[in-house]
């Protein structure tokens, strides 16, 4: 399973990269993400099954990016 995290603060994208390898076998790759913008193109390049994303981001709302996927959300989110 692919999942991406979204998330503003690079130690906590770390840290959550840290503690699912530790604990989530089925993950087998994780991809970080230090913005919205950037977070979207890499789901839209990726195509993960799971999405850590952050909702309160800088000058965004992480909730924003049901904006980009207003039809279908192809993946899971855990906010």
């Amino acid at each position: 399973m692919k999942a991406i995290i979204i998330d503003d603060e690079k130690r906590a994208r770390h840290l959550l990269t840290e503690l699912v390898q530790s604990y989530c076998s089925q993950i087998t790759q994780i991809i970080e993400a230090p913005d919205l913008a950037t977070g979207v193109n890499l789901i839209k390049e990726e195509s993960p099954q799971l999405v850590f994303l952050d909702i309160e981001m800088p000058n965004e709302s992480g909730l924003k990016i049901l904006d980009y996927f207003s039809d279908q959300v192809p993946f899971n989110i855990i906010f």
